[in-house]
């Protein structure tokens, strides 16, 4: 009986870990196309950004993504002045999008591609840039 419930817990537990409602991203997943910032963006800050690097008091680079939505909104970039971390409706002009892709060199911006260590999948990346697309909505 003890083996049962052990197998059992173990099995629940995968299952629950590959289950984007708990907030791990899975693989082939397809990205959301009309984004949210609390529904589906804070989740990718909680689980890839959030980690000690990007909240209050530790915030790298100036950027603490536990603030309210409003605090990234039309803001400017600490790297970057005169540069906002997200302009709504631009990707192209949102500081915080060109990190995620890597290219925060191309507007004199500084350090690595963000998160550091791995690159968020393609599925959440995409996600970001639809959400910065639709107008950032909360």
């Amino acid at each position: 009986m003890r083996h049962i419930s052990l197998t059992l817990l173990v099995g629940l537990t995968l299952i629950a870990c590959d289950d984007p409602l708990y907030g791990v991203p899975v693989d082939g997943l397809p990205a959301v196309e009309n984004p949210t910032y609390e529904e589906h963006i804070v989740p990718i800050w909680s689980r890839s950004c959030g980690a000690g690097c990007h909240t209050e008091g530790t915030a790298s680079g100036g950027l603490d993504l536990s603030q309210p939505l409003d605090a990234l909104l039309d803001t400017d970039a600490v790297a970057v002045p005169g540069l906002p971390i997200v302009t709504p409706g631009e990707p192209e002009e949102s500081y915080l999008w060109l990190k995620v892709e890597g290219r925060q060199d191309e507007v004199g911006g500084a350090g690595s591609a963000m998160p550091l260590g791995r690159a968020l999948s393609d599925a959440d990346a995409e996600t970001i840039e639809n959400w910065i697309l639709n107008g950032a909505p909360e």
